[in-house]
């Protein structure tokens, strides 16, 4: 294929998509490092314009007490739901001189990144490397871009997954063992010290050494003690885990396996899927043109490296299990590190459909840079708003306000004057919230965590006592107990007006007689 067959068409394609493959293969470190740049600056990008969410406002907060042992005391109390050394390393960030935004994110978006960057590593070592540029670029089509600049841990978890397996591939490999060792003990540790959660890391990796001592018919005990390394972490984290556990209270995360095999398939799968389908029907075209295989018969997985894909794949299973019987909840992002070994059995799994052709996969990787510019186009407007807004009329009454929903009322916390911010009251029943909706590990949260984020929170039956009359401001939707509960005991509610987004206004009047049942 030296010279195209036509100027357009098919062939003529092909031909154009095999010379932009060589000159991929000739310099496929500096491209992978060039695609997991230009991720990490539009992450930034986005991380700096994007007005923090609950959970964020929340880890921003704690990471700003005065000192690390008042961080120490709110996980304690269960003031939001992760480990010490996260938000001291979102403080560092603080101290760099980062503002809010981008001190609660950027640690995120570097950890995305390398997880893009090693998902190339460790599939370009066995395929081509234009294979290599898909798997990086798969994760970003799924629910992990959002966690690319989440203010949470879990875009840290995903560095750790990379780094933790392009290490332990190099070891079965026997290259760089010694520097090796050390990155992959880091970052089973960090993953450990981030996440309550992220321990399960280790899991498949036991799972893996263990065939690997099976084979070798030797322990491999550097190896053994890196994979351990996170016991360490949860050693001493134990105090801080057993208390917030007794303060936690129901969480909203059922661990059911329909409920949570829907929440994986939400989160990894079926955001994918429109673009992986337009990616078999124009890669099979492509591949009736191509040239021959490259590298035929050399590609698979060796055997250690496709136990360590399959047990990864097996990890939300591993944190159903623990969520069923231990901690009592299951949410798809707790076990975010199975997405590395689904963009590699993906990855594989178009390698054999494309009989291992590089034009087509090429052509595949060029449709997901498309569609992930596309969809960062049309919601690039939509990004989102910094604070609801109260109807005056609330405002210049006098009267009480109660916020009835725990996001609007930190997002107000963090973002309204003080002279709003501080006429607000989240209103909690543990009692009501778990009756009337099924869940009350907000109501815990906001109780817990009001000493450390200097709000008022007020038991219902208190509240009631001493106002006869009040607003209520809130999501009529979402986690409203309040008005269920309001109504229950006879209350009179007139909607006023609405606030953004879902938000309404409505003034209470309370029965002469009526008491909160």
């Amino acid at each position: 294929m030296n010279t195209p067959p036509a100027r357009f068409g098919w062939r003529a394609l092909v031909f154009h998509l095999s010379r932009v493959a060589d000159w991929v293969e000739r310099r496929a470190d500096e491209v992978a490092l060039g695609i997991a740049g230009a991720t990490a600056l539009v992450c930034a990008l986005r991380a700096a314009q994007m007005p923090l969410w609950f959970d964020e406002i929340l880890t921003i907060l704690i990471a700003k007490l005065p000192r690390t042992a008042d961080i120490w005391a709110a996980c304690a109390d269960n003031a939001d739901g992760m480990p010490p050394m996260f938000y001291l390393s979102v403080r560092a960030m603080k101290g760099m001189g980062w503002n809010d935004s981008l001190a609660v994110r950027l640690l995120s978006v570097a950890g995305y990144a390398v997880f893009t960057f090693c998902l190339f590593r460790f599939v370009s070592r066995q395929k081509p490397a234009v294979y290599g540029i898909v798997a990086m670029l798969l994760p970003s089509l799924t629910g992990c871009w959002f966690f690319a600049t989440a203010g949470r841990p879990y875009g840290i978890l995903l560095g750790c997954t990379g780094v933790a397996m392009v290490c332990w591939q190099s070891i079965s490999r026997g290259n760089r063992r010694a520097t090796a060792i050390i990155l992959f003990t880091a970052a089973l540790a960090t993953a450990a010290a981030v996440h309550y959660l992220g321990f399960l890391l280790a899991f498949p990796f036991a799972v893996a050494e263990s065939f690997r001592v099976f084979e070798r018919r030797q322990v491999d005990w550097p190896v053994v003690a890196g994979i351990g390394s996170p016991a360490v972490i949860l050693a001493i984290y134990a105090p801080v885990m057993l208390k917030a556990k007794t303060q936690m209270g129901i969480h909203w995360g059922k661990p059911n396996i329909i409920s949570a095999a829907g929440d994986v398939m939400e989160t990894y799968v079926l955001p994918a899927m429109p673009v992986l389908a337009a990616i078999l029907i124009a890669g099979f075209l492509i591949t009736q043109f191509s040239s021959k295989p490259v590298r035929p018969g050399a590609d698979s997985l060796p055997k250690g490296e496709f136990v360590l894909v399959l047990a990864l794949l097996g990890l939300p299973l591993v944190a159903l299990l623990l969520g069923r019987f231990v901690i009592g909840n299951f949410v798809a992002r707790y076990s975010i590190e199975a997405m590395a070994s689904l963009a590699v059995v993906l990855t594989y799994s178009i390698g054999t459909l494309f009989l291992n052709r590089r034009e087509p996969a090429l052509l595949a990787a060029f449709c997901m840079v498309a569609a992930l510019a596309l969809s960062q186009i049309r919601h690039s407007g939509a990004i989102g708003s910094t604070t609801q807004q109260i109807p005056a009329q609330a405002l210049t009454s006098g009267a009480p306000i109660a916020v009835s929903h725990p996001f609007t009322f930190m997002t107000m916390r963090y973002y309204a004057d003080p002279s709003i911010w501080k006429r607000l009251s989240y209103v909690a029943s543990p009692e009501a919230a778990l009756r009337l909706v099924g869940s009350n590990s907000d109501e815990y949260l906001m109780i817990r965590g009001s000493r450390y984020f200097g709000t008022s929170v007020i038991p219902y039956e208190q509240f009631i006592r001493q106002h006869a009359e009040f607003f209520v401001f809130g999501d009529d939707e979402y986690h409203n107990w309040l008005m269920r509960q309001l109504m229950s005991d006879g209350a009179e509610a007139l909607l006023i007006g609405s606030g953004d987004r879902q938000d309404r206004l409505y003034r209470i009047r309370m029965p002469s007689t009526g008491t909160a049942r």
